[in-house]
């Protein structure tokens, strides 16, 4: 009976408004949670109140994310590992040789542009940028981005097997509108780009 609940279009309210009465609601978060192999579960008792569990595989994490752009394609970047963000003009980037890099409160730290690890098109023609500055242990680099989008809190799935060949990423957000963004995996590029500039020294 309890399973009526997660039926498309069931509600329980009296008048359709703005916000409720639609029958959107606990159908989707049911089927949400099939996708990443969990389920809700519903105990109540009479007058004492109704409890929902929800349960995700162990193999789903939850954390904190700052969601960037770089043309039409967006990314996540793990919040624990940003210091901050900052507008950036195309006059403020420094060209050391071959390497740029941004001058932030007396220190120079290295610019990387995402697109260009990622080998994407940027938005607005890599000018005017937002720079993320990222720590790794005792170093600091800037990553440059088109936009900054949002942080939140997102449900981070592992990626397949095939997938996890290609490096640089470390899993996939599915977003509210369906779509995917992947997880970057921040230091993995940072040490691909500098295994690259390397190469052909």
């Amino acid at each position: 009976m309890l399973n009526l609940l997660f039926r498309p279009g069931f509600s329980s309210a009296e008048n359709v408004t703005d916000v409720s009465g639609r029958g959107v609601g606990l159908d989707v978060v049911l089927t949400s949670a099939k996708k990443m192999g969990g389920l809700v579960e519903i105990a109540t008792q009479k007058g004492q109140g109704t409890r929902f569990s929800l349960k995700l595989p162990l193999t789903t994490s939850l954390i904190q994310t700052l969601m960037v752009g770089i043309g039409d394609d967006v990314f996540a970047i793990p919040s624990d590992i940003v210091l901050e963000t900052i507008d950036i003009k195309h006059g403020e980037i420094k060209e050391i040789g071959k390497d740029r890099a941004l001058v932030l409160r007396g220190e120079v730290i290295p610019l990387l542009r995402l697109n260009e690890l990622l080998n994407l098109h940027p938005q607005n023609g890599n000018n005017d940028q937002t720079a993320i500055i990222v720590q790794m242990g005792d170093k600091f680099t800037d990553i440059g981005v088109d936009v900054v989008l949002n942080q939140m809190e997102n449900i981070i799935k592992p990626l397949d097997p095939i997938a996890q060949q290609f490096k640089g990423f470390s899993g996939g957000i599915i977003q509210g509108d369906g779509s995917v963004a992947l997880l970057l995996d921040i230091p993995a590029l940072i040490n691909l780009e500098a295994l690259k500039g390397e190469k052909y020294k």
